[in-house]
């Protein structure tokens, strides 16, 4: 196989719950500097040209992310063949945002591959395209249980305005 040219995308919306660093320069699990090490493990097993890197630190679910829009970006002016990103998650959490991407890509001719699932979204694979639909519906399942769990501490203060379980500050400040 041809090595091609990718760009690798990494992204966390925030450190888990209670997670401390046991020592000066430690990433929580799924940071995004993880999963870019990881990409460009893969990257270099696989023979291929890493062209660009980008992050966010923010919400899968929100298409417009500076990383992932710059890394797009590069698709459309056909400078990279691949957008390699550890899982389907971390890329996008929305179904119709999941779907614009892919379609995207495919008219672009760049593929969209999720290196830690083995799975590859490209025109010439009709199989690769059914499985990251499904996986996608799980992530977006997902983030509604975290919504939904979210909303269930939350209550309506006297000002109208939403509060969390431990907090004096209404949410959304």
């Amino acid at each position: 196989m041809v090595g091609l040219k990718v760009g690798l995308y990494g992204r966390n919306s925030k450190p888990p719950a209670g997670w401390a660093p046991s020592r000066p320069g430690d990433e929580p699990p799924g940071s995004w500097e993880s999963q870019l090490a990881s990409l460009r493990a893969w990257a270099v097993r696989e023979g291929h040209e890493v062209e660009l890197e980008e992050h966010d630190t923010a919400s899968g679910r929100d298409a417009n992310r500076p990383g992932w829009q710059r890394i797009m970006a590069e698709a459309r002016g056909h400078h990279i063949q691949a957008i390699a990103v550890v899982k389907a998650d971390r890329a996008m959490r929305s179904n119709i945002h999941f779907y614009e991407g892919v379609r995207e890509l495919d008219v672009l001719g760049a593929d969209l591959i999720f290196t830690d699932q083995g799975l590859r979204i490209s025109k010439k694979d009709p199989m690769s395209k059914f499985l990251v639909g499904i996986l996608q519906l799980f992530a977006e399942f997902e983030r509604n249980l975290i919504v939904e769990r979210t909303m269930a501490v939350m209550h309506r203060g006297e000002d109208g305005r939403l509060y969390g379980p431990r907090s004096t500050r209404p949410a959304g400040r």
